[in-house]
C-alpha cells in the first residue's frame, strides 16, 4: 500500500508540474479508489500536496512574474473561504462530496476546452479588479475547503474576467 501511495505522489506531482494542474483532481479519485482513502482524508491529503507543490514552484517565479497585490487580494479573500468550506465538508455526507467533485470536474474540463481570450496583453487593471479578485478568491477558497481542489480545477472553473485588464 505505501508503494501504491508514493507511486501515486510521484505521478500526481509529474502531472501537476507538467501541466500546472491542482493535485486534487488527480489525487482525490486515485486515493479514493485505489487506496481506499475516505473521501475527507483524500480531500486533506491532496491539499497537503498542492501546498508542496505550489510552494516549489513559485520559487522561480519570485523575481518577478507574481502580480503581488492582485496575489494578495485572492489569498486574503481565499484563505477565509477555505476554512469555511472545510467546515461545511464535514457537514455533509461522503457520497454528495464525490458528487460535487465529479460535477466541477466536468466543468473545469469542459471550461478548459474553450478557447480563451488574449484578455491580459496590457496588462493595465480596470477599476473594478479589486472586486474580481476577491470574488475569484471567495469561491476558490470555498471549493478548496469543501472538495479539496485548488488552483487548477476551480480556478479554471472560475477564470479571470475580461473587465479586470484592459485590452
Amino acid at each position: 500500500m505505501i508503494a501504491l501511495v508514493i507511486a501515486l505522489g510521484i505521478v500526481v506531482g509529474a502531472v501537476m508540474g507538467l501541466v500546472g494542474a491542482g493535485g486534487g483532481i488527480i489525487s482525490v479519485p486515485a486515493l479514493v479508489g485505489l487506496v481506499g482513502v475516505p473521501v475527507a482524508d483524500a480531500m486533506t491529503a491532496s491539499l497537503v500536496m498542492a501546498i508542496a507543490s505550489a510552494s516549489t514552484a513559485v520559487v522561480p517565479r519570485l523575481r518577478g512574474g507574481i502580480d503581488w497585490p492582485v496575489a494578495a487580494a485572492v489569498s486574503g479573500a481565499g484563505i477565509p473561504a477555505a476554512l469555511v468550506g472545510t467546515a461545511v465538508n464535514a457537514l455533509l455526507p461522503q457520497p454528495l462530496l464525490l458528487i460535487g467533485f465529479g460535477a466541477l470536474m466536468l466543468v473545469a474540463g469542459v471550461r478548459m476546452l474553450r478557447p480563451l481570450t488574449d484578455t491580459a496583453s496590457s496588462g493595465e487593471r480596470q477599476p473594478r479588479w479589486l472586486i474580481h479578485a476577491v470574488l475569484i478568491g471567495l469561491g476558490v477558497g470555498m471549493l478548496t475547503g469543501l472538495l479539496g481542489v485548488g488552483g487548477g480545477g476551480s480556478s479554471s472553473f472560475l477564470r479571470w474576467p475580461s473587465s479586470c485588464v484592459s485590452r
